[in-house]
């Protein structure tokens, strides 16, 4: 933060004096006693400017010192929104050949992406996406909530003009109609500074308020070729990744889905510090595998940043992320399907994608 500088300047003599005496001054002690005062005075300013210039050095120093306290405080990350209260969320996605900005807000939560937590631990929850069935069926415009009661749908809004600062490129987004989502895909591939501020700005032509949300850009982000995470009934799974260079405020997303076919599938989802390595536990493991198996399992892994705000009743987040897939098998289950078949003496029940 800046702070007004001022300083003390000496005054000058009159220039009158010089012509007076030059027209003929009193030749007596007098004389010498006016130059010991000038003398004295030209001392004494020299001595005030002298001051002077050490009050600003002082004053400076103070400045520089607290615009250097002010530039190591960056702003808060808080995190993403409870499922049950997001209304809103923007990405910028670092894909290994492209960048894309995107987000969408609604004026409620919609009841389908409220998970339902059925195991954790410190790190990782195992989350479930039921089935939500109304009887009769609800009205257009309605939709089933857990409580298994038709509804008003929450609906798409605009929020003005989005902006998101930062990255290597100008971000300026618009809504689009009639979902009213925001899209830009023309950042370059690489667009974003490792520990470079993000930060996503609307401008509040909604009642609710403006929304300012804040990132940072990421360390480079790749997991090893043929990388293939294996799940063991009761055996911990180790991950591994480089890890970012220090300071960096990233944390690391594991995302696992192995019951693809499922009308109610669950989601392994972890959430590590971004230190390298980090362990899922045996007792995480199991739950995720007693929730389900079939068809061929995905597995996604991301560096991210991901800050929050409250935003009318409930919550808008903003994630800047460099997501990467990987492989994923389960002990004991063999993914099939026409163009996989299964191992001689196994068949393929293709409503499930599995041997058996």
């Amino acid at each position: 933060m800046s702070r007004p500088l001022f300083a003390r300047s000496a005054a000058a003599l009159p220039a009158a004096l010089f012509l007076l005496c030059s027209t003929g001054c009193p030749t007596d002690e007098g004389d010498d006693d006016t130059a010991d005062d000038d003398d004295d005075v030209d001392d004494d300013d020299a001595t005030d400017d002298d001051d002077a210039t050490d009050d600003d050095d002082a004053v400076d120093d103070d400045d520089a010192t607290d615009d250097d306290d002010s530039a190591t405080e960056p702003p808060s990350l808080d995190g993403e929104c409870e499922l049950a209260d997001r209304w809103g969320r923007f990405t910028v996605e670092a894909q290994p050949t492209y960048t894309v900005v995107s987000g969408a807000v609604t004026e409620g939560v919609v009841p389908a992406t409220v998970l339902e937590e059925i195991a954790a631990d410190a790190s990782c929850r195992v989350l479930r996406r039921n089935q939500l069935i109304c009887e009769p069926a609800c009205e257009p415009g309605m939709v089933c909530d857990a409580t298994s009661t038709c509804i008003p749908a929450p609906a798409p809004t605009a929020i003005g003009t989005v902006t998101v600062d930062g990255l290597l490129g100008e971000v300026v987004m618009e809504p689009v109609p009639p979902s009213w989502t925001y899209f830009y895909t023309g950042l370059p591939q690489v667009a974003m500074t490792p520990a470079a501020p993000v930060t996503l700005e609307a401008d509040g032509t909604k009642a609710d308020g403006p929304i300012v949300l804040h990132g940072e850009g990421l360390d480079p982000f790749d997991l090893a070729p043929g990388t293939t995470w294996t799940l063991v009934e009761s055996q911990d799974l180790l991950i591994t990744w480089t890890a970012p260079t220090s300071g960096a405020r990233s944390e690391v997303e594991l995302d696992l889905n192995i019951d693809i076919h499922s009308p109610e599938p669950s989601r392994l989802v972890c959430t590590f510090p971004d230190t390298g390595s980090a362990t899922v536990t045996g007792a995480m493991v199991d739950a995720f595998i007693a929730a389900g198996v079939s068809g061929f399992p995905e597995a996604k892994m991301s560096r991210r940043t991901v800050d929050s705000m409250p935003w009318g009743a409930g919550c808008v987040d903003f994630v800047v992320s460099a997501p990467r897939s990987a492989a994923v098998d389960v002990d004991g289950y063999i993914p099939c399907n026409e163009l996989n078949p299964c191992p001689d003496g196994l068949e393929c029940n293709l409503a499930v994608e599995l041997c058996e």
